[in-house]
Formats: C-alpha cells, sequence, structure tokens
C-alpha cells in the first residue's frame, strides 16, 4: 500500500506551478499517493493531467471572506478541520509545506505529521543570506569584498550587499485564495532581510525534518550543501520543476497557454513569437519579477529609463500596481554590463546543455533520497 503524503503550497503562481510539477514527480518516481491542499479559489489552476493521476488527490480548504481581522484565524480554522478529516482516514507520512506558509507549521504538528520545507526559489539567494547574517558584523566600504569559507571564489560578499535595503512585498493580487496572516507569512516578512538580520527562512525550517528546493546539483550544488551542513538536515534539490513537456521538446517552441489556460495577459504569445523572432539571436532582455516581491515604485522608473538609454530589445512582465515608494538603485550600467558578459552567456549554453536529456539525474536521486529518508523514519 502506498504512503500518503500531503502538499501545502503558497497561493502565487510561482510557487503553485512548481508545486504542481512537485507532486508529478513524486506520484511517477515515488509512488507516493499525494494530497494537494488548496484554497478552493486556486481549484481551476490545477492541471487536468494531474486531476487524473490515480495517485492524486486534491483537497480544498475552503476559502474565508476578505476580512483583515479574521480571514487567517478562519482559514487556520480550516485547514486545521480539512486535515482532522482526512487524517482520521489517512494518516500522511509527512506534509511538504511551503516556507511561505510556515504559519501552518504548528497545526501540522498538532496533528503529529513531520513537515519538509519547500523552497520554490533558488538556494543561492538564501545562502547569501544566511552568510550575510553569520558574518555580522560587517563593515566593507565601497569597491571591497570578502570571501566566503565553504563557496566558490567568485562568491563573495561587497558592500552593496551588506548595505542593500529591504524590499517589502506588494500586496497579493485579488482571487489568490490566501489572505496573509497578521504581520505577514512565516515569522519574517517577505523579501530580503535587514543587514545583521537572521534570515527568516532559518526559523521557519526549524522544527521541520527536511528542505526541499526548486533546484538541482548541476546549478548550485555547493549552496545546497552549504545551508545543509548549517541546518544540519537533508536538503535535497529537486528541480528545476518545469512542466514535462519541457523536457521532451529542445529545440522547440512551447506554449504558456497549454499549462495556464486561464492566465490574463495585453498581448498574445503568437505577437510575442513574431517580435522574437524579428530580433537578433541573444539580444533581447527578458525582465520579470514575479508576484509577490518587486522594485519599488521610484526603481520601477528608474529601471525603465536605463533600459530605454540602453537602446536594448525587451520584453517586461509588469504585474498590475507594482511596486511601492522608496529610493532608486537600479542603472544603465548593470544592464550594459549584464548584456555584454560573454563569461554569463557561454556559462548559460553550457548549462543548458545538462539539460537536454530532460529531467536532472541528481533531481531523479533526490527524490530517492526523501523517500528512503521517509521510509526509514516510518518503517
Amino acid at each position: 500500500m502506498s504512503q500518503e503524503i500531503c502538499i501545502l503550497p503558497f497561493f502565487g503562481q510561482g510557487h503553485l506551478l512548481p508545486c504542481f510539477q512537485l507532486c508529478n514527480h513524486l506520484t511517477s518516481s515515488t509512488n507516493f499517493n499525494v494530497t494537494l491542499l488548496i484554497s478552493s479559489t486556486l481549484s481551476t489552476s490545477v492541471p487536468s493531467s494531474l486531476l487524473q493521476n490515480h495517485l492524486f488527490q486534491l483537497i480544498l480548504i475552503p476559502s474565508p471572506p476578505p476580512s483583515p481581522e479574521h480571514s487567517h484565524d478562519e482559514l487556520a480554522k480550516g485547514l486545521l478541520n480539512v486535515l482532522s478529516d482526512y487524517h482520521r482516514s489517512t494518516r500522511p507520512v509527512c506534509a511538504i509545506v511551503d516556507v511561505m506558509m510556515s504559519w501552518s507549521n504548528d497545526i501540522f504538528k498538532k496533528l503529529e505529521i513531520p513537515t519538509v520545507a519547500f523552497f520554490t526559489s533558488g538556494a543561492c539567494s538564501a545562502v547569501m543570506e544566511l552568510v550575510e547574517w553569520k558574518a555580522r558584523p560587517l563593515e566593507l566600504r565601497p569597491g571591497e569584498i570578502r570571501f566566503v569559507p565553504g563557496l566558490p571564489d567568485d562568491m563573495v560578499l561587497t558592500y552593496s550587499d551588506v548595505k542593500r535595503r529591504r524590499h517589502e512585498p506588494p500586496p497579493p493580487p485579488p482571487h489568490h485564495g490566501f489572505t496573509p496572516p497578521p504581520g505577514g507569512f512565516g515569522p519574517g516578512k517577505m523579501g530580503p532581510p535587514k543587514h545583521g538580520d537572521q534570515p527568516p527562512w532559518l526559523n521557519e525550517v526549524r522544527d521541520t525534518i527536511a528542505l526541499m528546493i526548486n533546484t538541482c546539483d548541476d546549478l548550485e550544488q555547493p549552496f545546497i550543501d552549504y545551508i545543509a551542513n548549517h541546518v544540519g538536515k537533508p536538503v535535497w534539490g529537486v528541480g528545476p520543476l518545469l512542466p514535462e513537456q519541457y523536457w521532451k521538446s529542445f529545440d522547440s517552441v512551447i506554449h504558456d497557454r497549454d499549462f495556464r489556460s486561464n492566465r490574463l495577459s495585453s498581448i498574445t504569445e503568437e505577437e510575442v513569437v513574431q517580435w522574437l523572432d524579428s530580433k537578433p539571436n541573444g539580444s533581447v532582455l527578458y525582465i520579470s519579477f514575479g508576484t509577490e516581491v518587486g522594485p519599488t515604485i521610484d526603481e520601477y522608473t528608474e529601471l525603465a529609463q536605463a533600459i530605454e538609454s540602453c537602446k536594448q530589445p525587451f520584453i517586461w512582465v509588469v504585474q498590475p500596481g507594482p511596486g511601492r515608494p522608496d529610493p532608486p538603485h537600479l542603472g544603465v550600467v548593470g544592464i550594459q554590463r549584464l548584456m555584454s558578459d560573454e563569461e554569463i552567456k557561454t556559462n548559460a549554453v553550457v548549462l543548458s546543455a545538462k539539460f537536454h536529456n530532460g529531467f536532472p539525474r541528481s533531481s531523479v536521486a533526490a527524490l530517492d533520497a526523501f523517500k528512503d529518508c521517509i521510509n526509514k523514519i516510518f518503517v
């Protein structure tokens, strides 16, 4: 009889889509029965192919009304009720919980369900937050750098790293399904911590049995190892968590509508492809800050001015109502450096070649290691 795992994702598309693919991999490579717990308002986001998987189950959490004072309590109560009913018939061996939903860990703990923290972003940014915190107090002058033991020599702390500002998230777009709890999701705010502060994710993974990250050894093995050494528990790179079609269609066009049919946009994919075909290969700059954390209003303005000055063709994905007031820091120099850096372009070609054979073997091995870990705990 297959063991049961439940997954609780965060509401943003950049969190839901990797979770859908994680469900696919867990059912296909580990034969776990997987239950996805999402808000009732997000049910139409789940791919039909996943719903047809006999090892997959969807459980909807009643979405509370948008009342800032009570919605989080109602959501937590709804999750507890759903899990309690689910737990009566089937005891999950563990829950994989997006770190942005770490407020739910107490609920799983109450039901004696171990949790695995899931990062939909990569390992590098988490590590750089960690090393900056571990290096405090650290004073650097402009132009100075500090090497970090245990990391590649080209990963250093700079003046801009230690002086960077914390970015607060914009309000979530409507109909996400989850209302932020008081104080934001998890013990800390979204975005990088203030200089000298402990990274919020450290608290969020404290009571978990392991970590999963949407990355792989080919991309970020030094950073995966660094996190594992610090937290003292398994850390598995299980990505990149992309739709299966991506791994089977090298050098062909994949249409977004095949995966997100209800995604609204002011321009069609066909128009984008036609425009890209009119530009020289490797000349277009793609800009997207996701749905949850982005530049400030002033930074958006300066970025737009910088791009215009560079005369560089670009595609810019802008969410409704982005940005918030704050001093700017983006500029022309960084964009010019990025687009003219041949080493970055060469590295991108080398890395892409590693994925020609499909989903990384190291990530398959990581999923196997997760299965072995669960089996050892519950045998």
